[in-house]
């Protein structure tokens, strides 16, 4: 059974751990992997790199990953230092609490005694910004700029050097798959279905005179790594995407999301086309942590923990994005309700008033008959929409959850501050 239906069968532990230190397996990564290195601190970036030259031997980029890289390096550059921008913002916002809120309060004639400890607390937490801003201009210079020379693309190019698959080989390689991509989206066969949501608006772009669809990004991705596996010496291949979308991973909801593997149609299909014996999908983190113990190497645990941290905050911010574009549809679609139920019953009797020999009795019938009829179109809208709703009511409040923790940490830590300086 489980040579006919091999896809549904991930490979275990054993397996992997092989794999491993086998010259006939292949490392692939993904254009995400590369580009968050810019978001890691500096020793996190060194374990990531260490993991890579012990594999040097074995590791590959399909050449969409590095084009794809390429264009969106600077941007990412740009966001990493804007976040710098922020954090300064906020750490300003905290001083304006005690020179405009606080203020409001008129302290000083309603509780002098009180007054003088905010005001201390006041002069403790802005000494501790001043620090903290210090290390924080530090941070931010070490941070590459778009105008700056890039360590981390040095280190790629030179890791990566003749270890780069072959651009494709004409626009027609490109336009099967378009066609072949807009019916697996249709019948959300993976990967890169979920990318349709987000980037069917982009503008295709040109690069070395082949056009480029950006929501096929994925699939494109996918066939090369499908062409580069039928090599006869490749065995095994280790996929490391921190893209944990379902078009590429199965996932269970056990409190909270857990990635179990990749999807069986992704394996069926490699299985298919290449004679290979195992394929699996790592998030980066799951990479370093494997590697620390299948290749023997220091790595920091506070490195892996940052790496699965920074995936989480990402997926939190995608799906907050994606629940954005819920609410937005989930009104227009309300508007909608509202003007169908008020107009189009009546408008689509339109077509009946040309005929003015209808009795009563018939034109009630009629109208009944598009009543039910159109009430009957508005039930599928929303049925349609249920899951979305239910799905965005439960990030919601997770959200809510998480935010109301943070909320009680700060009071918590604010009170036993004041309590201090109450005390003495």
């Amino acid at each position: 059974m489980k040579e006919i239906f091999k896809g549904f069968y991930s490979p275990s532990d054993e397996e992997i751990k092989k794999a491993w230190t086998d010259e006939q397996t292949l490392f692939i990564f993904d254009t995400n992997v590369l580009l968050y290195l810019y978001g890691y601190a500096k020793n996190t970036k060194n374990d990531f790199f260490q993991i890579l030259e012990k594999i040097s031997d074995n590791i590959w980029l399909p050449y969409h990953v590095g084009l794809e890289y390429q264009r969106n390096r600077l941007k990412i550059i740009k966001n990493e230092k804007y976040n710098f921008s922020k954090i300064e913002k906020s750490l300003n916002d905290i001083d304006l609490i005690f020179t405009k809120n606080i203020a409001e309060l008129n302290l000083e004639q309603r509780h002098p005694e009180l007054n003088e400890k905010t005001k201390i607390l006041h002069n403790d937490i802005s000494n501790l910004i001043k620090k903290y801003k210090k290390t924080l201009n530090s941070w931010n210079k070490k941070q590459p700029c778009v105008k700056s020379s890039d360590e981390i693309r040095k280190k790629i190019n030179k890791l990566f050097e003749n270890k780069i698959g072959e651009k494709p080989e004409s626009q027609d390689w490109l336009q099967k798959i378009y066609a072949d991509g807009k019916q697996r989206y249709e019948n959300k066969v993976p990967p890169g279905y979920e990318d349709k949501k987000e980037k069917e608006k982009q503008p295709n772009f040109v690069y070395s005179n082949l056009e480029y669809i950006p929501m096929y990004g994925d699939l494109i991705i996918w066939k090369q790594i499908i062409e580069k596996a039928k090599n006869e010496h490749i065995k095994s291949i280790i996929f490391v995407s921190d893209d944990v979308k379902e078009d590429w991973l199965y996932s269970v909801d056990l409190k909270g999301k857990k990635e179990i593997g990749a999807r069986a149609e992704l394996r069926d299909e490699i299985h298919k086309h290449a004679d290979i014996n195992l394929f699996t999908i790592l998030t980066t983190s799951d990479f370093m942590k494997e590697g620390k113990v299948n290749l023997e190497i220091d790595i920091n645990e506070d490195s892996i923990n940052e790496v699965k941290i920074n995936l989480e905050n990402k997926r939190i911010k995608h799906n907050l994005n994606l629940n954005k574009e819920i609410v937005k549809k989930l009104k227009e679609i309300n508007d909608y309700d509202i003007n169908f139920k008020k107009n189009q019953r009546y408008n689509s009797l339109d077509k009946y008033i040309i005929n003015e020999s209808l009795s009563l009795s018939e034109w009630d019938r009629i109208y009944n008959h598009e009543r039910i009829k159109n009430q009957n179109l508005l039930d599928n809208i929303k049925l349609l929409e249920e899951q979305e709703i239910n799905n965005f009511n439960s990030f919601i409040k997770e959200l809510e959850s998480r935010e109301k923790k943070r909320k009680q940490s700060e009071i918590e830590q604010i009170l036993e501050k004041l309590k201090k300086f109450t005390d003495n």
